[in-house]
């Protein structure tokens, strides 16, 4: 959540408990999830989902996917 120059706070993404830690160095180790930042639906368009928004993968499958779509419009 924030890191403090002296340590970091922390949030549990299965509790929502936030806990401070004691740290002279902030390294960071995550795990991939897809980030969509665009709504189910936007009016009088039709929405292709490839790459990181739809699954997080390699960037040859996302360069696949996105030919892929590409080529079939």
């Amino acid at each position: 959540m924030r890191w403090h120059g002296n340590g970091v706070t922390v949030r549990s993404f299965l509790t929502g408990q936030e806990e401070v830690i004691a740290a002279s160095a902030l390294v960071m180790a995550t795990t991939n999830r897809a980030f969509d930042p665009f709504p189910e639906a936007v009016a009088g368009k039709v929405l292709h989902r490839v790459g990181d928004c739809a699954a997080p993968r390699l960037a040859a499958y996302a360069f696949h996917e996105g030919r892929k779509l590409g080529l079939s419009l």
